[in-house]
């Protein structure tokens, strides 16, 4: 075919106006006389050109739009218009159309974005997606939709205001690919509901409005914030919006409450894992499990020359070093605030702020005795009993579980083998360990560059404290050997039973213990 110049192709493809004036705009740069030089590649050059601008920082959402359409309409006509593609031969012609055909479906891609974007549709198009990768972690032509979640992200003026549930997925979908806007957005999110406190607090709110708030707030905690105290108050305010939605019953609940406020406690005591199944049982039962730990035993503090910080059941106390009387300035909930004073009567004129800005002092001087407190953990030695944490399980050698201390007197990072599990043959530990698991271990091996734990011993102690007279489970014969039959049960210990009074085998291999038998 003949040669086509970039006047022939705008022949062929018509401008508006408006659409010549962005061009004219974005790509006057472009120098047209080197066209007869670089022969029918010249176009590959000016897409490139194009699409480079398309990616600028500064470019607004009409102007992409209208750029874009025009990047559309060049690619289909490569395709689907003329014979252009001809001019190339062999391997570069297949190179050219795949290229081609590549940058139309990234357009086509974007284009969905704005028209998205345009209909109000964002906010249903980001959750939807990234539901459906969660259960599956597969999405099809997946490359494509992050390329119409990214313009979403990159142009929505509402990106803050999406769904909770859809803001924070995209948050946790992008921990590993870090987007500027994404937090920028995120965190304007989290100053929204830190707004609407009061409001949420005190003059009116629905549960769906609670709820939301928390899914926001809880994704906050996981991130982490280098302030901690402004952590430590977002904090208390995830677990205050979660003891209303308890019905205000939970006293664990309450406790991580005043405890955030009060002593600066900012671990999550939740997983990405727990908050992504927004489910609030599951989420308090993983709180449940993990805050007994997290909660220091500080019920009560005094400091010489600076007063006394009670927290208590029903109250709260800021007292001066020597208090004779106390006043309480405002109740919460069931919770007072009292201040104590010894002879001349403390002035409230300022407020509730005022007064606890007094009391500032009393409050950093607690924080600097608990940094002193804090005990400097060491490397457990052989026969420690700890408590760890399942990291994961090894890809290629899943008889291997890599796993952390999780102790307030010991720290370390180790290995979890098979063969320190149980006694039976196992090829693999998933399916049977799972990220996040805590569980009882001794550690058996601990060199400078080397932990390693066993739980079999914590697990036939399980066993023995509760297996009882008639209860049922699932186990796998094993071997018979010298009047005895060993079996594996589903917990993963080993059970010896006599041969003919241990145990009445039933389909499935369901057996019951007719007597306390010890595992061995």
């Amino acid at each position: 075919m003949d040669f086509v110049s970039p006047e022939h192709l705008f022949e062929e493809l018509p401008l508006t106006k408006e659409e010549a004036g962005i061009l004219d705009e974005y790509i006057c740069d472009y120098d047209f006389t080197v066209v007869g030089k670089q022969g029918p590649e010249w176009i590959f050059s000016f897409l490139g050109v194009v699409r480079a601008e398309l990616g600028g920082e500064e470019m607004i959402l009409e102007d992409y739009d209208l750029l874009n359409d025009i990047f559309i309409r060049i690619l289909e006509w490569m395709l689907e218009g003329s014979d252009y593609l001809k001019c190339f031969e062999g391997v570069k012609l297949n190179d050219a159309r795949m290229q081609v055909e590549r940058y139309l479906d990234e357009a086509i891609a974007s284009r969905e974005a704005v028209r998205l974007i345009d209909a109000g549709e964002e906010g249903e198009y980001i959750t939807s997606k990234l539901e459906k990768l969660m259960v599956s972690g597969y999405l099809y032509k997946k490359s494509l939709v992050w390329i119409t979640l990214l313009t979403i992200v990159r142009f929505s003026p509402r990106l803050h205001l999406l769904p909770a549930r859809g803001l924070v997925l995209l948050v946790y979908n992008t921990l590993n690919k870090p987007n500027p806007r994404v937090m920028e957005r995120f965190n304007e999110r989290v100053a929204l509901v830190r707004e609407q406190d009061d409001t949420l607090c005190f003059e009116g709110y629905t549960r769906d409005q609670i709820q939301e708030a928390v899914w926001i707030l809880g994704a906050r905690i996981l991130l982490g914030d280098p302030v901690q105290e402004e952590l430590a108050s977002l904090r208390s305010m995830f677990f205050r919006y979660l003891y209303v939605l308890r019905d205000k019953e939970d006293e664990v609940i309450r406790k991580n409450a005043f405890n955030s406020l009060l002593f600066n406690q900012k671990n999550a005591v939740f997983t990405w894992e727990d908050l992504l199944k927004f489910s609030i049982p599951v989420l308090m039962e993983s709180i449940a499990e993990k805050t007994v730990d997290a909660i220091r035993n500080c019920q009560g503090r005094l400091y010489e020359g600076h007063g006394q910080l009670l927290v208590e059941t029903k109250a709260i106390t800021l007292a001066a070093p020597v208090s004779l009387k106390f006043d309480t300035l405002m109740e919460i909930d069931g919770v007072a605030l009292k201040l104590g004073y010894s002879k001349k009567k403390l002035s409230f004129e300022e407020g509730l702020v005022g007064t606890t800005q007094a009391w500032r002092g009393i409050l950093a001087d607690f924080s600097d005795e608990l940094r002193k407190s804090v005990i400097h953990k060491k490397r457990p030695p052989v026969g420690a009993v700890v408590n760890i944490r399942v990291k994961l399980v090894h890809n290629f050698k899943p008889t291997l579980a890599f796993v952390a201390i999780v102790d307030p007197q010991y720290d370390g990072q180790g290995i979890l083998h098979v063969s320190q599990v149980t006694r039976a043959r196992l090829d693999s530990l998933k399916d049977i360990l799972h990220p996040g698991d805590i569980m009882t271990a001794t550690v058996v091996e601990s060199e400078d560059d080397r932990l390693q734990f066993s739980i079999w011993e914590e697990l036939n102690q399980v066993a023995v404290e509760h297996l009882r007279v008639g209860d049922q489970c699932n186990a796998l014969l094993l071997s018979e050997k010298n009047g005895f039959v060993t079996w594996l049960s589903e917990s993963g210990f080993l059970v010896s039973t006599p041969l003919a009074e241990g145990v009445s085998e039933e389909r499935g291999g369901t057996i019951f213990w007719k007597s306390r038998m010890s595992p061995r």
